[in-house]
């Protein structure tokens, strides 16, 4: 055999071996469990070509809001959470402060089903939002570390923590989801995972428990809002660190583009915290 036909028959095999390893990655992952469980679901990297800046982008953007807003009443230190033919109740702990909301427990209904998701120790509320298909209820909560984010399959009760799940499969010490946003149909959630270190930019497919890492060439340090356009074709975020201003950049989900829509003001930055279909108790 010659010096070339060896090279050949060795990138042959690598590239058989490759094939291989992405027929793997396509399977389904095993339900998360509270054991220790190794799962190996097919998380994903999805590439991305920065794009120029488009500095009239942030004057012409129409975000994704939610109508009718989901509605909130209290009795007795019981909250009552609803949306269509979604309610979620939850009783306030008694030592809980007046501006916490602080619960261990949550029972959901929706239609003729019930069922109830269960705390080890009590929690701080931060935020429900249910996905516009109503397939998916997410609970934000905050913890000593951050913020979590408890996935409900609405169909099946079935619940799980998401930061849990991720860092058992891959993605190292997840701390905190800083923020996540449904998209305008269907169940797909944008989220902003990591540490106190730094912010991730993923999507999540809940069905499939499939995740999307957005790979960026900066490094972000805290990703306080996700907002998805109104058409569902991108999702924009904004990014803080300790040297700059808020930031906003923009990723679309067609072309796989990231592009950087320039820093905003502190005005501006809590103008968009409050277009988040998400029902925030904080």
């Amino acid at each position: 055999m010659s010096k070339n036909t060896g090279i050949f028959v060795l990138i042959a095999a690598a590239l058989l071996l490759g094939g291989c390893e992405s027929s793997s990655a396509d399977k389904q992952p095993q339900e998360v469990s509270d054991t220790k469980q190794q799962i190996s679901p097919p998380l994903e990297s999805s590439k991305v070509e920065k794009s120029p800046v488009q500095p009239e982008a942030k004057e012409q953007t129409t975000y994704y809001q939610r109508s009718p807003k989901a509605q909130l009443q209290w009795k007795d230190a019981i909250l009552t959470w609803s949306e269509g033919d979604v309610q979620v109740r939850a009783e306030r702990a008694p030592f809980a402060e007046n501006n916490q909301l602080v619960v261990q427990k949550l029972l959901i209904k929706q239609g003729s089903t019930q069922h109830q998701v269960d705390y080890k120790d009590p929690i701080q509320l931060e935020s429900l939002s249910l996905s516009s298909d109503h397939k998916f209820l997410a609970i934000h909560v905050q913890t000593a570390e951050g913020y979590s984010l408890t996935i409900v399959n609405q169909k099946t009760g079935e619940y799980y923590d998401l930061n849990t799940y991720l860092s058992r499969n891959g993605r190292g010490n997840v701390d905190t989801v800083d923020d996540y946003n449904w998209s305008p149909k269907g169940s797909r959630l944008a989220l902003a995972y990591g540490n106190n270190l730094r912010s991730s930019i993923a999507l999540f497919d809940p069905e499939l428990r499939r995740l999307e890492d957005i790979p960026s060439p900066v490094l972000y340090m805290t990703t306080p809002v996700i907002l998805w356009g109104a058409t569902g074709n991108f999702f924009d975020f904004v990014s803080i660190d300790d040297s700059s201003k808020p930031t906003l950049h923009r990723y679309q989900l067609q072309t796989h583009q990231m592009e950087d829509l320039g820093e905003i003001s502190a005005e501006e930055l809590n103008r968009l915290e409050q277009i988040s279909p998400s029902y925030s108790f904080s």
